[in-house]
Formats: structure tokens, C-alpha cells, sequence
């Protein structure tokens, strides 16, 4: 569809960028089970000890919070559904995607912080720039705020946009203030638009169908490959966890990779196991076993 505004062409270098934000959507043998009762989610009033660097691990029925150093388990929040973890860009809250939308946990003092944004399908959270963009497939939505504004548990400033379709979509906001987003249907992804810090677009290519990559980190062998960013060779295979088979069903728990800055936590579900590994050395720094396996595993990470 033409625009009477002037309009550039998506370049190389946006269709990179909407190929790296796909990517960034698309994070001694010590064994420490978990011997005390799982507490349950209390009012914020009860207020909670703070958690340092938390891990959050969703499981069949609701979230598991832990320590990002020991793998302590701090609480089990019970909540139905399938729910899935991202970060939300702080070093506190990470972005829960719920039957009924996005909801903010501020994972540090495990707790809900009342922030929503409502809407069927949530789907790619983004951290670039300073900014963490949510993608709603089932309306097409998309909502940008700056994770910095989300200490005190207040909705953050939005800056929001709804795509002309909804689709199974992903959008990142660029450092200048330009917003990224896809182009699609119920059916496919059909390309990409650019609009302005004022919401006019400035730029679209419908010639994208493929805005969308993932890199395999954790092999269905089990081994755990330190990829060189640069070469994009394997310096170090880690043996985290045993083979492993993909599920048919994507919801169904498979064992799952989270990365902060140089540990990897690794889920085995099948054991109710979870893993820390120091990328440096290739050593499993500790290990806990909890309740139940896992299916999502995330946490919180500031900046992008």
C-alpha cells in the first residue's frame, strides 16, 4: 500500500536490525535442594526480603523465584496457564505473558506490581536502547516504555502503536526514536514498517517475509556450546544436561537456557533439576532440585 508521505525504503541495515531484534525476542559441583517449604504469594504488605539477581522459572500451575547465586528457592507464585518469562530491562522486574496479557512481577520482592498491558496472545519482548517493546499477536499491539520508570510499581509512560492486522509479530524502538515493527496476518509475516518519534511512517518493505532468527545455544545432545560472537564458532561445549528430545507441543517443557553476563542457567525438567555454569571456566557452579520441572526459565536483566 503506497503513502502519499514520503517514504524510504527499509535498507539493509533496518532489514539487519529487524533480524537482531527477531534474535534478541526470540535469555565446584554444588547441589543445593530445595529442603524448605516453597511459601506461597502474600499481600505486598507482607513485605518479602529482597532477592539478589532473581531467577524466574515458570512450571505447570505458576513461578518459582530464586536466588540468581545459590538457586535458593525465595517463593512459588501460583499462577494458572501456560505463562511465559522475559526480562523487563531493570535489574528487578521481568515481564510474565499471561492468558490475559502482558503483567509486570517485580521478581526482586516477588511480587505482581499491578502493571498490565491486556491482550490476547502476548508475544516478543524486546530490550534495545534503554527501551523493552511488547509485542501482542492477538491485536496487533505493540507497547514501548523505558524499564528504568517501572521502580514503585507504577505504569511506566507507554508509547503505543496497532498494527494494521494482527500476526505473530515482533518490534524494537531504534535509539533515535524510530519504531521498528512487522508487517503480517493471522496467516504469515509479510515485512516491516518504520514510523518516526511521531508515529508516521517513514519507511516499509513488504519484501521480509522471514523477519525472524534463532540461534541453537543448548543442543538437543545436552552440551551447552559458548558461541564467539565475532567468528560465531564454538570456543567451550559445556556437558549440561542429558539428550533430550524437541516436544511437538511448543508449550511443553524441554530443558531451557537463560544467560546474565557470564552464568548460564540451565532447567532439566525431567529431573526438577535446574543448573548455574560459569562460562569462563565451563564449571557447574550449583545445582537445586525443585518441586516441580520447569518449563520457562528467565530473569531479571538490566539494560539490553
Amino acid at each position: 500500500m503506497n503513502r502519499s508521505t514520503r517514504a524510504r525504503t527499509l535498507t539493509g541495515t533496518a532489514i539487519a536490525l529487524a533480524t537482531a531484534m527477531a534474535l534478541t525476542a526470540c535469555g565446584g559441583d554444588g547441589d543445593a535442594p530445595s529442603d524448605a517449604e516453597p511459601k506461597k504469594q502474600t499481600k505486598s504488605s507482607d513485605a518479602a526480603a529482597s532477592v539478589e539477581n532473581p531467577v524466574v522459572a515458570s512450571y505447570d500451575g505458576g513461578l518459582y523465584v530464586l536466588d540468581g547465586e545459590t538457586l535458593k528457592l525465595a517463593k512459588t507464585i501460583e499462577l494458572p496457564g501456560f505463562n511465559r518469562v522475559n526480562p523487563a530491562g531493570d535489574e528487578d522486574h521481568v515481564v510474565i505473558s499471561t492468558d490475559s496479557g502482558f503483567r509486570l512481577f517485580d521478581a526482586a520482592r516477588q511480587e505482581f506490581t499491578g502493571v498490565e498491558y491486556k491482550g490476547a496472545k502476548p508475544g516478543h519482548v524486546v530490550r534495545h536502547g534503554g527501551k523493552t517493546v511488547l509485542f501482542t499477536d492477538g491485536t496487533g499491539e505493540v507497547n514501548a516504555f523505558d524499564p528504568a520508570k517501572l521502580a514503585g510499581g507504577k505504569q511506566p509512560k507507554t508509547r503505543s502503536y496497532t498494527s494494521a492486522e494482527p500476526h505473530h509479530g515482533v518490534a524494537i524502538e531504534l535509539a533515535d526514536g524510530e519504531l521498528l515493527t512487522t508487517l503480517g496476518t493471522e496467516e504469515k509475516r509479510t515485512g516491516a514498517l518504520v514510523l518516526d518519534r511521531d508515529g508516521k511512517e517513514i519507511a516499509r518493505s513488504e519484501d521480509c517475509p522471514g523477519v525472524h532468527g534463532e540461534a541453537l545455544v543448548l543442543g538437543t545432545n545436552g552440551v551447552l556450546h559458548v558461541i564467539d560472537p565475532e567468528t560465531g564458532k564454538a570456543e567451550r561445549k559445556i556437558d549440561a544436561v542429558g539428550d533430550w528430545t524437541e516436544p511437538l507441543d511448543w508449550q511443553q517443557p524441554r530443558p531451557t537456557l537463560f544467560v546474565r553476563d557470564h552464568t548460564a542457567y540451565v532447567s532439566d525438567p525431567g529431573k526438577r533439576r535446574l543448573h548455574s555454569f560459569d562460562l569462563d571456566s565451563g564449571e557447574k557452579v550449583t545445582s537445586v532440585t525443585l518441586p516441580k520441572g520447569t518449563n520457562e526459565l528467565s530473569g531479571t536483566v538490566a539494560g539490553h
